[in-house]
């Protein structure tokens, strides 16, 4: 039902909210609380792009190639093109599902274990954590297989950090 007012402004239809139960997701499956603890770091993001702010510059003179990007999320991509602004080499991004390495334009999508090997190298010098409900068991896990707690930081550490 459209909204009736006493200007010369064209009428809105109201949203009726509970025809309408995927409203603000991207991916139904996933509840109200999963994106709402999401907005903040996805606002923050915004704004300090805006200001043209990158994800490189949290990390010291460091190429964006050499920032490794794990886990598989919404701002996975977010991230990735972020990074793509700043150089055209070969980007990574892990995640435990990950079996076998797959490229799609630059970007290699690889298993933690070739990630490691990469790091090893000096391929790749910083791990960006993006699973913010998983933080500390990814962290563990990454430590476990031989990463440097120094070389690993989380999203919302980036996003928060001035």
């Amino acid at each position: 039902m459209p909204m009736q007012n006493d200007q010369n402004y064209p009428m809105v239809k109201i949203i009726e909210w509970d025809q309408h139960p995927d409203y603000i997701r991207l991916d139904t499956t996933k509840n109200d609380e999963w994106y709402i603890y999401q907005f903040r770091y996805l606002k923050i993001y915004l704004e300090k792009v805006i200001n043209g702010w990158s994800i490189k510059d949290f990390f010291d003179d460091l190429s964006p190639e050499k920032i490794a990007v794990y886990a598989d999320t919404i701002f996975t991509d977010i991230l990735i093109g972020d990074l793509r602004r700043n150089t055209e080499k070969p980007l990574y991004i892990s995640d435990k599902k990950i079996e076998n390495e797959v490229e799609k334009s630059g970007v290699f999508y690889i298993p933690p274990t070739q990630l490691l090997e990469k790091y090893r190298k000096g391929e790749v010098c910083k791990i960006i954590v993006c699973g913010m409900f998983l933080e500390n068991i990814i962290i563990d896990s990454l430590l476990d297989m031989g990463f440097e707690l120094d070389d690993i930081v989380t999203l919302s550490t980036i996003l928060l950090h001035d």
